[in-house]
């Protein structure tokens, strides 16, 4: 609040103001290239249904740009140790990410696709919570025909070599074991 207050005495515009001046309705577009620095924009959605649907769009429209296929990539839930009856799974996997606190039982993935890393997994090469990298390959099994993620390929920039195996910058992700 301080520095809107020292904003509006200023004469500068205070952050409400800016925000809602960059609303997409607001936008005037002269040409589709003017439109190019916002390629890589943020969306800022107030509901996650919006949000999913945004995200679902944006995910096709980079993959049709690669002309790769979208898969759909399923998580293993058990309870207890023991897996789930293919009719929960099938349940579980079609929630709503809010109604799973973002836990997403099916993640659409390609080779191409821009992912985030979101825990701390090897600070040596760089591979933390935030670090960016492009999917490079997925090795999966498949069973009934449900794609399930063994390990993601992904190349992290100045992450190194992590065994002589991988190329430069690879760094193999695993799915998640319990929580």
């Amino acid at each position: 609040v301080g520095a809107c207050e020292a904003a509006k005495r200023s004469g500068e515009a205070d952050d409400v103001s800016t925000l809602n001046a960059r609303l997409i309705h607001k936008l005037h577009v002269s040409s589709a290239a003017s439109l190019a620095r916002f390629q890589d924009a943020p969306i800022i959605v107030g509901q996650k249904k919006i949000r999913d649907l945004l995200n679902a769009r944006l995910l096709q429209h980079h993959a049709d740009s690669l002309q790769v296929e979208v898969h759909l990539y399923h998580s293993r839930d058990t309870v207890a140790s023991k897996n789930l009856s293919p009719s929960d799974r099938r349940l579980l996997w079609s929630l709503r990410s809010s109604r799973t606190n973002d836990c997403a039982g099916r993640l659409p993935i390609f080779p191409g696709m821009k992912v985030m890393v979101q825990e701390n997994i090897a600070f040596r090469h760089n591979v933390v919570n935030g670090a960016c990298g492009i999917v490079h390959d997925i090795i999966y099994d498949e069973e009934h025909g449900q794609r399930y993620p063994v390990v993601v390929y992904v190349r992290i920039p100045g992450a190194g070599t992590i065994t002589a195996q991988l190329g430069e910058d690879i760094v193999p992700i695993f799915p998640q074991k319990g929580f």
